[in-house]
């Protein structure tokens, strides 16, 4: 029996994938369990190592979470993990799989509506969950000083803008939302009465708006500008990345610390604390 940390990565082909993939291979005292990518992919049955450019690890990419925890053939003392960047269309599921083995599930899929969110819920009852819609630490950072500046200007307009990659799918942002959230829980507002997106409003501005807006060209990895404006001077909060690995480095600490945790619901908050 290893006293490893057992990770599997749900989205293994994806960006998040490949990299956290490639932080368990070179951290200590981890590793790769095994992975799954949407069943379309190409890869499915390939090596993982041999998928991350190095060795082979005897472990194959599985075409749903529930084939690949299958194959690794968990005991009962093996700690492990399941680390989740696919697509929301898989969250629910994963979710029930998790729970039904009993393990703990770190999610950083973002636009999840209201169904993978209740399913995550229900999860969160029999094992530790953690939602993140950021795992990079400093943007974790300005979620606190949002809520913070939300807070200590209770007047000030509010206009969140974020920028990424062509390739990017979702927009706004799962973090753009987030910091708006933060904003609107700050000033006990509900973020659905409020919230404006690129602002396709005609007619000055509401009060109490919290608008925000997305932009989408070339390669930049992510970049998130709160700003804070009153009447004669505004805060500006931004939070830039340079390499997207801070991700992945954020996931394996979530993951560290989930693991240790009862059933419930937590966030990168949690982590941080």
């Amino acid at each position: 029996m290893s006293n490893e940390l057992g990770i599997f990565i749900c989205g293994f082909t994806g960006r998040m994938g490949q990299l956290i993939g490639k932080q368990v291979l070179s951290g200590k005292k981890m590793q790769l369990l095994g992975a799954c990518a949407g069943p379309e992919s190409e890869e499915i049955g390939e090596d993982l190592g041999i998928l991350l450019g190095g060795k082979s690890l005897g472990v194959s990419l599985a075409k749903n979470l529930s084939d690949a925890v299958s194959a690794a053939n968990l005991t009962s003392k093996q700690p492990a993990i399941i680390v989740d960047f696919s697509h929301s269309s898989a969250t629910a599921m994963n979710a029930k799989i998790a729970a039904k083995n009993k393990i703990p599930l770190m999610v950083g899929t973002t636009a999840l509506k209201k169904a993978e969110l209740n399913a995550l819920k229900l999860a969160a009852k029999k094992i530790p969950v953690l939602l993140a819609s950021n795992t990079s630490i400093g943007a974790n950072v300005l979620f606190a000083l949002t809520r913070q500046t939300a807070k200590a200007l209770p007047k000030a307009q509010i206009e969140i803008t974020e920028i990424h990659h062509s390739g990017k799918k979702d927009s706004p942002s799962g973090t753009a939302l987030q910091l708006a959230e933060e904003a609107a829980k700050a000033r006990k507002l509900n973020l659905t009465d409020h919230l404006v997106l690129d602002r396709n409003t005609k007619g000055p501005r509401k009060a109490y708006d919290i608008s925000v807006t997305g932009i989408r060209g070339g390669n930049v990895k992510g970049e998130h500008t709160v700003y804070f404006f009153n009447e004669n001077e505004y805060i500006e909060i931004k939070h830039c990345v340079s390499d997207a690995v801070v991700f992945a480095e954020g996931a394996i600490k979530a993951a560290k610390y989930l693991i240790k945790q009862k059933s419930g619901l937590y966030g990168m908050e949690n982590v941080l604390k």
